[in-house]
């Protein structure tokens, strides 16, 4: 792979983290993976939509994860800056510090108001690590996901007797090993074409995990309390018991 063409972000200093793409000479230094984010800034405007049609305001907050995950991982690709790489997964861990936030939510393992110290805590704490570890981001993300992950099923496990739907959760899972093994097959150039531009693994893992933020607002729709959590008046009418119920 050749990563030494110049190109127009020269005097940026330069991510830490390259994929299978070559870079370019353009201004946009990796075309495949930067336009293949335009999944995460579609599924944004479709939660937006659904959020304000359902109410949910606190599941639109996804929406803006989305969107940002979208602009900052467009600029890292078209860059291939540090300031981009930081840009990119600092979007990745708003979504992954929210759907914390909602798992814990989920477990009242705490306050309502301490969830926004929580969620500063996972954000701030994870760029600080990033920049001062620098090629951490991948990590952090997965750590965080794990923990969403035993949240939830914590959650799940606890509600039993309640009917849950779980489909969406199920589906997520499987996206997410999916569009993870396909990170690394990526990376590290066991599946890869350097000169196609037009499509590569990277830009497969991009429209996949912009199915993840829809995937979990279908889930975490049906939670009445999620909606009380975060001060939103609860449905009249509910198709599955919460917690509590």
């Amino acid at each position: 792979m050749n990563f030494s063409t110049p190109y127009p972000w020269r005097a940026l200093a330069p991510a830490t983290i390259r994929f299978c793409e070559d870079a370019t000479a353009g201004w946009v230094v990796e075309p495949a993976n930067t336009w293949s984010n335009i999944g995460f800034i579609i599924v944004a405007f479709l939660i937006f939509k659904k959020a304000r049609t359902s109410g949910d305001r606190h599941l639109g907050w996804l929406g803006w994860a989305a969107l940002a995950t979208g602009i900052g991982s467009a600029i890292f690709h078209g860059t291939q800056s540090f300031i981009g790489e930081v840009l990119d997964y600092g979007a990745m861990f708003l979504g992954s510090g929210l759907v914390i936030l909602f798992a814990l939510g989920r477990n009242q393992i705490t306050s309502a108001r301490r969830l926004g110290g929580i969620f500063f805590i996972i954000l701030a704490g994870s760029l600080f690590i990033l920049i001062e570890l620098r090629k951490v981001g991948i990590h952090l993300f997965a750590i965080q996901m794990l923990v969403w992950g035993a949240l939830e099923w914590r959650a799940v496990k606890k509600s039993s007797g309640s009917r849950i739907e779980v489909r969406a959760l199920r589906i997520l899972g499987l996206a997410f090993v999916t569009a993870y093994s396909i990170w690394w097959l990526d990376k590290l150039g066991i599946v890869c074409d350097p000169d196609r531009h037009w499509l590569s693994g990277h830009g497969i893992w991009h429209l996949l995990g912009a199915s993840w933020f829809y995937l979990f607002y279908m889930y975490y729709e049906q939670f009445d309390l999620l909606r009380t959590t975060f001060g939103i008046e609860p449905r009249q009418t509910h198709r599955s018991l919460d917690l509590n119920h």
